[in-house]
């Protein structure tokens, strides 16, 4: 039977059905002053910005639908002496998920310009830890002293909309079905008793319209009592599967060929002797369809004078000619967010009518510690940014003559709120933003780049994984204390491509490098992305040979690394030697996953990062034997 209570200015809601709101829930306050329902800030005609909740509003009640799968409560607040403006907050069942969403109806001329919606307080459970969708995916302690862990959406600290927790009850489930992509934070919030979920909204002035206003999707919390990836696999997983940018499976996918097959990439930088004489080596020695993602081949310093990248320097052109036609394939970096503000461009092409504004008008500026110099942000739906970048990669596949173009920040970087008012967009956030770059990359795809020719990005965010032919993840926060989860390979690894796992540092024969691209193999991504004066440096012969052992085994296997599932990892019941790396964290020598074939087929990788053979037990009690420095399939 489903109750509400209603208790004063507190409402406790408890529905203990199998199909209910709080799906067995205990939920200790979704209004009051400990864990409001919500917040939302306004901004008035004159300027007036107040911030209302419950408790500066009258509840007027709830009212239950006859069959008892949707509940609505609403206050009264005061705008201009106005006492009757309403908060509506709608909940209704979607099979066994509750989907919250908020309305108001408030004076003309008034705007709702921030919402934090739905905030719901439960008791903290025993061993409760976050994950966090933040590059692949990663576990965080959560605070008990009143702090937070939270995310930005969609960015590289926030690649999917969800935050969950998780301990040996279960997990709590907070979730946004958003289909636009718009920009959101998530917040989990712990004290040694309780957890508060809550996701907070920059708004975008167009979801206020003659005084009515609707935040444009629904969000869910509900608890399941299997693991973390159990209830992303029932809740996540189905959700974007039917969204734009996941509907489509890899196979079907239109993907430059030689990407596909680019089981392992080089990162040079610049064009010094002993790196041209590095890249030589590799184009050698690792079989052809080598990726080459170059940087600093321009003629300005890395992250300065953005987007003047031509002319390239001396002798890239000819070493892009020279790789390409030995097989590899080079993808040069330039970056789709920046716009240095000192460079005769920003001047000549009317760069601050471009430029990304805040409320009072000023530039968001951000200065990075390879350059220390100030670039603007630049807004992705101006059109004046909109033919630089196509202008710029039309130059580069075309005058240069590379394979493909990287293109950094893209799906990385979150989307900030504009208040240009001669932009193509509404006043503040929203969805705009991703909107803009899709506009940009399905003109890019249609008129520039061919069908041999790739286009890549950083990080993962989910909403762009349609516009790019692989993405390049290698920013996931990992040490002895945050874990690195398979979040983002258990719900997209048979819908895009990607590549990387962490970064390197000079002495790569310390063991990280084996485990980078041990679990990269293992998670699905393509293998490498390692400077290669540092590879063939003299030191590392063991590293040089385990990459190219992987790669090759990669490319045999195409039937799952390419369309396949990642399903889970392995855990093996022998006690085996350890791998220590970067600062504390400690792995088996031996390491396995679980996959689906294209054809749905389980299968078994195992990858040996020990100089010994070595035997474990595979989930079927089957005994296999894995030699050293190499990977097997079983």
């Amino acid at each position: 039977m489903r109750k509400f209570w209603v208790l004063a200015s507190l409402v406790l809601l408890s529905w203990n059905s199998s199909a209910s709101v709080i799906d067995n829930l205990d939920v200790k306050s979704v209004l009051g002053k400990e864990a409001p329902t919500w917040k939302i800030s306004f901004l008035g005609p004159q300027g007036e910005s107040p911030e209302f909740t419950p408790d500066y509003a009258r509840f007027k009640g709830i009212t239950i639908s006859e069959d008892g799968q949707q509940a609505w409560m609403s206050w009264n607040i005061t705008l201009d002496r106005i006492e009757t403006n309403e908060i509506r907050v709608r909940v209704r069942m979607d099979g066994d998920l509750p989907l919250w969403s908020i309305s108001a109806d408030i004076p003309r001329g008034w705007i709702v310009d921030g919402v934090e919606f739905p905030i719901v307080k439960v008791e903290r459970q025993e061993g409760s830890k976050a994950v966090l969708p933040m590059g692949f995916g990663a576990e965080f302690p959560i605070p008990s002293d009143g702090g937070v862990v939270s995310t930005r959406y969609p960015s590289v600290t926030g690649g999917m909309q969800f935050v969950l927790t998780h301990s040996e009850k279960g997990c709590y489930f907070f979730s946004s079905r958003d289909k636009s992509g718009a920009g959101k934070y998530f917040f989990i919030k712990g004290t040694e008793s309780d957890l508060v979920f809550s996701q907070k909204v920059p708004t975008s002035y167009a979801w206020t319209d003659n005084g009515h206003f609707e935040l444009p999707w629904e969000t869910t919390f509900a608890f399941n009592e299997g693991t973390w990836d159990q209830t992303l696999l029932k809740w996540y997983r189905p959700f974007v599967l039917t969204a734009q940018w996941a509907d489509t499976p890899l196979r079907e996918r239109n993907i430059a060929q030689w990407i596909q097959n680019a089981d392992v990439w080089m990162r040079p930088k610049n064009m010094f002797p002993e790196v041209v004489k590095s890249v030589r080596k590799a184009v050698d020695y690792y079989d052809k369809g080598l990726g080459i993602h170059w940087y600093h081949w321009h003629h300005y310093a890395y992250d300065t004078m953005y987007p003047e990248y031509l002319p390239a320097k001396p002798g890239f052109k000819e070493m892009v000619h020279e790789v390409q036609s030995k097989g590899a394939h080079v993808t040069p970096y330039i970056n789709g967010r920046l716009w240095d503000p000192a460079n005769d461009s920003y001047k000549s092409r009317l760069g601050h009518l471009a430029s990304c504004r805040k409320p009072d008008g000023s530039l968001y500026t951000e200065i990075y510690p390879t350059s220390n110099v100030p670039n603007t942000v630049t807004c992705p739906s101006s059109p004046i940014w909109q033919e630089v970048i196509y202008e710029l990669t039309d130059s580069l596949l075309h005058s240069i003559g590379t394979d493909g173009v990287y293109i950094d920040q893209i799906a990385a970087a979150a989307s900030e709120p504009c208040y240009a008012s001669n932009h193509p967009h509404a006043k503040g956030a929203g969805s705009w933003w991703p909107e803009s770059y899709r506009k940009l990359l399905t003109r890019l795809n249609e008129e520039v780049f061919t069908d041999g020719q790739a286009v890549t990005s950083e990080e993962n965010s989910e909403v762009y994984m349609d516009l790019f032919d692989m993405l390049l993840v290698v920013n996931t926060p990992h040490s002895a204390q945050i874990k690195m989860l398979p979040v983002f390979p258990l719900i997209y690894s048979d819908r895009v491509l990607y590549s990387g796992l962490n970064y390197y540092h000079r002495e790569l024969n310390d063991g990280h490098f084996l485990y980078n691209n041990a679990r990269s193999l293992l998670w699905g991504s393509q293998l490498g992305w390692v400077q290669p004066e540092w590879l063939f440096d003299g030191s590392n012969e063991v590293e040089i040979e385990f990459l190219r052992t992987l790669g090759r085994f990669r490319s045999r296997n195409h039937d799952v690394f390419y369309g396949g599932r990642f399903l889970s990892e392995l855990e093996f019941p022998e006690v085996l030697p350890t791998i220590t790396v970067f600062e504390g964290e400690v792995y088996p020598v031996v390491m396995g996953a679980r996959w689906l074939n294209v054809k749905g087929k389980e299968t078994f990788i195992l990858v040996n990062m020990s100089s010994e053979d070595r035997t474990v037990t595979l989930p079927n009690e089957k005994k296999v034997k894995v030699k050293a420095y190499s990977a097997i399939r079983k």
